[in-house]
């Protein structure tokens, strides 16, 4: 089993080093850990995202539209993995949350998945707010949100990955692709 991880960034140069330790680092805590790749996709940034990832040594491929769904789509075209994780750069990923979808990628038990979201430091009192009402959205109705999704390289490629007409909630519409998948 391989799983390449694509992480989407616009202008993430400042949070998108962490990201990809993180990455790396959830990876190599993992007992017997899958073989893995991190692909990028520099969505037209301004900044040196795309250097900064040449820099630690990630492959990264060029998306000129700013939308999440093309970035992401063109990250997962470059990829060779049979799963697909997608992150955002301004995500952190935790041995904790890699370990459940990694044993369900090993079962074969599910074509899809993501986490709860959660903030550190935690978000003002509107914002938890606000986090809770999605985390009880996502549990109830199964979705997953856009900033760490899990799936299957043929169940993405069925459904025609992210949809491009859409500009936001394109994680939550393949979700539910998944779910009917």
């Amino acid at each position: 089993m391989k799983v390449s991880v694509v992480i989407p960034a616009f202008n993430e140069e400042k949070l998108l080093g962490a990201c990809l330790d993180s990455v790396r680092a959830s990876f190599s805590a993992q007992p017997g850990g899958p073989e893995y790749e991190i692909v990028g996709c520099d969505n037209n940034s301004t900044d040196g995202t795309a250097a900064l990832a040449a820099a630690k040594g990630i492959r990264t491929v060029f998306e000129p539209l700013n939308r999440s769904a093309g970035a992401r789509n063109r990250g997962a075209a470059a990829a060779s993995g049979d799963w697909l994780l997608f992150i955002d750069a301004d995500s952190r990923l935790s041995p904790a949350t890699l370990a459940e979808p990694l044993r369900l990628m090993r079962a074969g038990t599910c074509c899809g998945g993501g986490a709860l979201v959660a903030f550190d430091p935690p978000p003002p009192a509107w914002g938890a707010v606000l986090t809770g009402f999605w985390n009880f959205l996502s549990r109830t109705f199964k979705l997953a949100a856009g900033s760490y999704l899990f799936c299957r390289r043929d169940a993405f490629a069925a459904l025609g990955g992210f949809s491009p007409w859409l500009y936001a909630a394109e994680e939550i519409e393949l979700s539910g692709a998944l779910k009917r998948w």
